[in-house]
């Protein structure tokens, strides 16, 4: 029978598989001034899964797209369109041309 193994960190007993986890050991590793092996030896990491983290997190924020709007003054009482982000932010969308453009450049 396999078992999956997972790394622990010995410091907080978090599982080191999850998102969060990594999140905050990538956003520390940033602040100091360590090489990666030396911060994954420093906090009991994997330094391949470490390296496998900062590399997916990058991938995922090049990802983000900024779409140019014009804002213009539409006086709509409904929105036709409300995009909601993973941050609990909403974009409300007006007017037709806006949501046409927005989904052209999603899709």
């Amino acid at each position: 029978m396999q078992t999956k193994s997972k790394f622990l960190s010995t410091n907080t007993g978090i599982d080191s598989e999850s998102a969060d986890f990594w999140q905050q050991h990538i956003a520390a590793f940033k602040q100091t001034k360590m090489n990666q092996s030396a911060y994954c030896r420093k906090h009991n990491l994997n330094y391949h899964c470490f390296k496998y983290r900062i590399n997916k997190l990058s991938k995922q924020s090049s990802s983000i797209k900024a779409v140019p709007i014009v804002l213009k003054n539409v006086d709509h009482s409904q929105p036709l369109c409300t995009l909601k982000f993973a941050d609990d932010k909403q974009l409300l969308i007006h007017d037709q041309s806006v949501l046409l453009n927005v989904l052209s450049r999603l899709l």
